[in-house]
């Protein structure tokens, strides 16, 4: 049974002497059916204008170029817009069936909602210049001085309090008997 056409040619089986090894099989007694080593993938199928791309997911034999006629269609996704339907379900089942999905498919899946949709999460890291990032880096700096002066003085602080009582209690014992 052949679920997206990965058959080669019948081979006769005058042709080949004694039993298969390359992993055919005799479907009757006349040919051997071999199977192609293939793998199928996830991925995408670019669709759209000049710098105006948009993406149809399929499933397609990982030699097969990437126009090329899909075994099925899973959704599409607009990554201008930001716009994704997506049968995540399916897609679950054709990896459980040996697909590879793409990185850029993989990630898709991880961030579907339940309803298909692209659950988008904007990065909040902002990207600095050369020079930004100089001053962000002498401002830390500053910051991690001004931190360590102040640590140094209150260590210094919390010592000198500790021997001052020390002086004003002799002070006090030796006035005592004076009085």
């Amino acid at each position: 049974m052949c679920l997206h056409g990965d058959y080669e040619q019948a081979i006769p089986l005058s042709l080949i002497q004694g039993e298969t090894t390359s992993g055919g099989w005799i479907s009757d007694k006349s040919t051997v059916i071999r199977r192609k080593n293939t793998m199928l993938k996830i991925r995408l199928k670019r669709l759209g204008a000049k710098k105006n791309p948009s993406y149809r997911i399929i499933v397609i034999n990982s030699t097969t170029k990437r126009e090329g006629r899909p075994i099925q269609e899973l959704g599409h996704y607009n990554p201008k817009t930001k716009v994704m339907k997506f049968d995540v379900e399916t897609a679950k089942e054709w990896v459980k069936k040996g697909a590879q999905p793409t990185e850029t498919v993989a990630y898709l899946m991880k961030n579907c909602n339940a309803d298909g949709t692209l659950n988008y999460k904007k990065k909040e890291t902002v990207k600095l210049s050369k020079k930004a990032q100089a001053k962000k880096a002498a401002e830390a700096e500053a910051k991690a001085a001004a931190e360590a002066e102040a640590k140094a003085e209150a260590e210094a602080a919390a010592a000198a309090p500790a021997e001052e009582p020390a002086a004003e209690e002799a002070p006090a014992e030796e006035a005592a008997p004076e009085a």
